[in-house]
């Protein structure tokens, strides 16, 4: 938004402020001989939804410092023990919070009462529910009953019903349309179309066409369906022709209209209607005659339910409506390479899954990175730029984790439409949810309104992070800043996407890429963690799902398969010198073996229990066989504690040799190997620093010129992006 500052400077001392006073501004410093942050004393003044800082602390000050527009933001209280009397605004849009201090603690409550009340939001958002309400009611909207015809708002589009409606749909044309004050102008033309009952003087309104820019002879190819209840010979129609100025602020003026009624639709498929001051034409049959005269070409057909023998194949919108919410339609016509005219449905929704997906994908997400912060907290490494890199991972991946839980709360607590609109793309607390997602489902049918084939299309916004607004670019841009041999040029293309990647550590290690060991080492660390816990799991109720009868089989097919995954981990060439595969093994096939024993007797059991004379001898036999499988169990829990433990073992070496991999990748991108971690070692780490400056997202820890702490924002910045973008794509 621009603004006139001067203009405005000079104007906020005479207005009548609704609060106004001297607020300390919390600025960043950020040069080459300071760093941190300063408080910048202001005289601030609040008008309406507009806070004015003056650049002095004087109340006469007519210099402007700055200006905030104070709309779709919270403002609340900061528990900063060192500085009292703050508060801070946070704004939807994901613009950098602003922080204040105030004198007091009474002028601190103050300025956050009057703040929060100064946007405007909440009560345009109220008047437009309101205002919706009354049309919804009334059938005409509050603010254009006192208009004239030249401004006019778009009716509001009803559902046109489903593919198996019975109904009339009507094809739509102009000829000969100019505006007689501007006859070179060439119309941007819309038709509206309206119906009004016999019972009711209101008009209701069923649809509007496409817009047609600069004709004067536009073929319109959006239809207009009318449900077969309204259609009643004694009810009437309108056809309202409008110029359309502004397609925004839907600026437009009435060029004419034309009323007539659904009997005359009935009684021929095609009508040429005038378009004339007094609304009142004669209609004329069309027959594709040559006309000096502004007029209105209305073509008709009805539509028949569908056959019933031919219903399966609508079983897709069935599907349709099940995924989706608030579905609506729209018909189009169009010229095949034949002549022939196609006829055309569109059916598009809302889908349900498009909060719900992210919801499970972060839950599934967070319980993955406990896992890998976890196993980091148990390393460690005698190597003291490599030790000091893993405490700062540790503290990044921590906020990180933060930043997930917050989104998966938002996530949860939503209570609005289940869609996410293009003005929420750069809101933070979906970062995680597709913009602009659809499903649509396009219907062909013949003359006869009959279906003969139907497509699904998914269409979606681009997959981004808008909220976090990294000015030089997003995923591609971060991985060639972070490249260790920077050969290439971006941005790069299809084909050497991957190399790219490949080269940059951070991209390798997020996007589990196994052309490097860093990019294999974090793959074999997800892998190895989700599958130790998963065994873990599954050992630790070993017994108590083995009390039921039957149960030995798929559990043994479940271990197999866990630790056979397990197994494919440490056999992987960067485990190998740990030469660990025969013991895992052999403990293994030592529960494998008492599983098999145990489903063998409880076969027997099951067989000797059919019904038979009773005797001694199979009470005898029955008896040995329960202590043989209480023994069984026995042992089964001993093997277990034994696997378990091992596993703990080894996998902590794996581990640390893997995390090893990892680090040493991230620090070859600080080049701190051989230097000092201390700020005095020699190197120019500007770059690295400035590229976590842009990247990192807010309330991260500052990074005071230490370039492991750079690193690691990084890393993590870049695991945040890519895991959005992956769960919008998903």
């Amino acid at each position: 938004m621009r603004v006139n500052s001067k203009e405005l400077g000079c104007v906020s001392p005479s207005w009548n402020s609704s609060f106004e006073g001297i607020l300390y501004w919390k600025q960043k410093v950020d040069s080459r001989l300071k760093r941190g942050c300063i408080f910048s004393e202001h005289w601030c003044r609040l008008k309406g939804n507009i806070l004015i800082l003056c650049r002095f602390p004087d109340r006469t000050s007519n210099e402007v410092s700055g200006v905030v527009l104070l709309e779709r933001f919270t403002v609340s209280r900061t528990r900063d023990e060192e500085i009292s009397y703050s508060f801070r605004l946070d704004f939807d849009s994901g613009d950098k919070p602003l922080v204040f201090v105030a004198r007091s603690e009474d002028e601190a409550e103050k300025w956050c009462h009057h703040l929060n009340k100064a946007q405007l939001a909440p009560r345009l958002r109220r008047f437009t529910l309101l205002r919706d309400e009354i049309r919804r009611i009334t059938g005409s909207d509050p603010l254009e009953a006192g208009f004239s015809s030249n401004s006019v708002t778009p009716p509001t589009i009803v559902e046109e019903g489903s593919l198996n409606d019975e109904g009339l749909e009507v094809m739509l044309k102009c000829l000969n349309i100019g505006d007689m004050a501007h006859p070179n102008e060439l119309p941007n033309t819309c038709l509206f179309v309206s119906v009004s009952t016999s019972l009711k003087s209101n008009w209701t309104p069923v649809g509007a066409t496409e817009i047609i820019e600069c004709s004067r002879n536009p073929i319109f190819s959006k239809t207009i369906f009318l449900r077969h209840d309204l259609i009643d010979e004694n009810n009437s129609i309108r056809f309202s022709l409008f110029d359309i100025k502004d397609v925004k602020s839907s600026v437009s003026a009435l060029i004419g209209e034309t009323i007539t009624t659904i009997k005359v639709l009935l009684d021929s498929s095609s009508f040429l209607f005038p378009l004339r001051d007094d609304c009142s034409p004669i209609p004329v049959k069309y027959e594709g005659l040559e006309t000096t005269f502004p007029s209105i070409v209305v073509q008709s057909r009805k539509q028949k339910p569908l056959d019933p023998t031919a219903a399966k194949v609508d079983a897709n919108m069935l599907s349709l409506r099940s995924v989706c919410d608030n579905l609506l339609s729209k018909r189009y016509k169009f010229q095949d390479s034949m002549g022939e005219t196609m006829h055309i449905i569109e059916f598009m929704g809302e889908s349900k899954l498009c909060y719900v997906f992210p919801i499970e994908y972060l839950k599934t997400l967070i319980q993955s990175e406990y896992l890998i912060y976890d196993s980091l907290s148990r390393t460690g490494s005698s190597k003291p730029v490599i030790e000091s890199l893993r405490k700062e991972r540790m503290i990044s991946m921590k906020q990180t984790l933060e930043q997930y839980e917050a989104n998966l709360r938002n996530l949860v607590d939503y209570t609005g439409p289940l869609f996410k609109s293009s003005n929420e793309r750069a809101n933070p607390r979906y970062d995680f949810v597709p913009t602009n997602l659809h499903v649509n489902q396009i219907a062909l049918t013949d003359v006869d309104g009959q279906l003969v084939s139907s497509h699904n299309i998914i269409s979606v916004g681009a997959f981004s992070l808008a909220s976090r607004r990294y000015k030089s670019g997003g995923l591609f841009r971060m991985a060639f800043d972070t490249m260790i041999t920077p050969t290439r040029t971006y941005p790069p293309s299809e084909l050497s996407y991957l190399n790219l990647s490949s080269e940059s550590p951070v991209a390798s290690a997020t996007c589990l890429l196994n052309t490097k060991p860093i990019g294999k080492a974090m793959d074999l660390l997800y892998r190895g963690t989700h599958s130790i816990a998963l065994l873990r799991s599954d050992l630790a109720g070993l017994i108590q799902r083995l009390n039921a009868p039957g149960q030995a089989e798929p559990l043994a097919q479940r271990l197999q398969k866990t630790v056979s995954s397990i197994q494919w981990i440490f056999s992987d060439k960067l485990l190998s010198n740990l030469n660990v595969l025969p013991v895992v093994s052999c403990d293994f096939e030592v529960i494998i073996t008492l599983l098999t024993q145990l489903s063998s007797v409880e076969i027997m059991k099951s067989t000797n229990s059919q019904p038979s004379q009773p005797n001694d001898h199979v009470i005898i036999i029955n008896k040995k066989k329960n202590e043989s499988r209480e023994n069984l169990i026995d042992s089964l829990d001993k093997a277990g504690q034994k696997l378990s433990i091992t596993l703990e073992r080894i996998w902590e070496s794996a581990a640390s040799v893997l995390w090893d991999h990892v680090l040493s990748g991230l620090a070859d991108l600080s080049n701190q190997q051989t230097l000092s971690v201390s700020k005095e070692s020699s190197g120019n780490y500007s770059d690295l620093i400035a590229e976590a400056e842009r990247s990192a997202y807010p309330n991260m820890l500052p990074i005071n010129d230490n370039v492991l702490t750079a690193v690691s924002i990084i890393q993590d910045s870049f695991n945040y992006r890519h895991h959005a973008c992956v769960c919008q794509v998903d």
